[in-house]
């Protein structure tokens, strides 16, 4: 067994992050977070590949070579060589949950509306940050998102949603 991480200290807590990759596909990263500190490990090289302070990461993904954070008030796209910026997007919507699906980022997230929260799903060309479509998903809490084959599934907290909505563009 190799170890990739140092260990944390007394008072530190590592957090792993969920990484959304194409259905089928292993991902390629292995993130942390850590007093603030985002982690990238390569898999495959098995090595540190960047770190970026300052950077409370709750969701990545990642797709057509670009790895997509979720940060507080924002979405950043990375470069996962090296964690340069490629674009960044600062975000009225709170994301819950990433998604990757036919190359096409998913965004799940809740903002305030005129009658108080509303869930909303957007989808997003991974390469600019720019919105391909967006769908109110309305009040009810919404807890998990997934992809297959063109189809986008919402579970939320009365019946889970299934539509066709990567085939719209």
């Amino acid at each position: 067994v190799e170890l990739l991480a140092d260990p944390p200290s007394d008072e530190e807590i590592t957090l792993p992050l969920t990484l959304a990759v194409e259905p089928g596909q292993d991902a390629p990263f292995a993130l942390t977070s850590r007093a603030g500190t985002l982690r990238c490990y390569d898999l495959q090289a098995g090595k540190l590949a960047f770190e970026l302070d300052e950077a409370h990461a709750t969701r990545a993904a990642f797709a057509h070579d670009t790895l997509v954070l979720a940060l507080r008030g924002e979405l950043r796209a990375v470069d996962p060589a090296g964690g340069s910026t490629r674009w960044r997007q600062e975000r009225e919507i709170s994301v819950h949950d990433l998604a990757v699906g036919r190359g096409t980022l998913l965004a799940l997230g809740q903002q305030r509306g005129e009658q108080g929260t509303e869930r909303v799903l957007e989808a997003l060309d991974v390469a600019t940050g720019l919105a391909l479509w967006r769908v109110a998903l309305g009040p009810d809490p919404v807890f998990s998102l997934a992809t297959v084959g063109g189809h986008v599934l919402v579970a939320h907290a009365f019946v889970s949603s299934v539509a066709s909505m990567l085939e719209r563009g």
